[in-house]
């Protein structure tokens, strides 16, 4: 998502719109909360 966006405004030459601290937040805690569907998953579906 970022990176999306800072390929696109180096692309076109535009100055960076739309990434604000909400956007970096929404990122790590979307991280972090696929890490903790895997980890339950994982104890799920294969009893580690």
């Amino acid at each position: 998502m970022i990176a999306c966006s800072l390929a696109l405004s180096f692309i076109t030459q535009s100055p960076i719109k739309g990434i604000g601290v909400g956007t970096i937040i929404s990122s790590i805690m979307i991280g972090r909360l696929i890490k903790i569907w895997q980890h339950i998953l994982q104890k799920i579906l294969f009893h580690v």
